[in-house]
């Protein structure tokens, strides 16, 4: 029953529906309760820290905004298939620096 007003309620929202922090790449969930992110940049050999975030989906989208920054369109991707809102969520970020 619970899971059927979860589905409800993301039916007139566009957003991902909740998945558990181990199924995202690039998120984990802390002890207290808040998810981090954070993406490996390969040619550099480094680690890029993005924060933590309320829910495992914003963390998820922060991390598929740095791979794409850094990968383009052969990025692996949470959510793939917004990646038409990411290319505009990243110009919106270089127009207003």
């Amino acid at each position: 029953m619970e899971e059927s007003n979860i589905m409800q309620e993301h039916e007139h929202v566009n957003v991902p529906p909740p998945t558990p922090a181990s199924s995202n790449m690039g998120v984990r969930k802390r002890k207290w309760g808040k998810f981090a992110s954070k993406i490996r940049d390969q040619g550099r050999n480094i680690r890029i820290w993005l924060g933590t975030y309320e829910e495992p989906q914003m963390a998820a989208t922060a991390c598929d905004i740095a791979a794409f920054h850094l990968k383009g369109r052969d990025a692996r991707l949470n959510f793939p298939d917004m990646i038409e809102k990411l290319q505009m969520s990243i110009q919106e970020y270089k127009i207003s620096t």
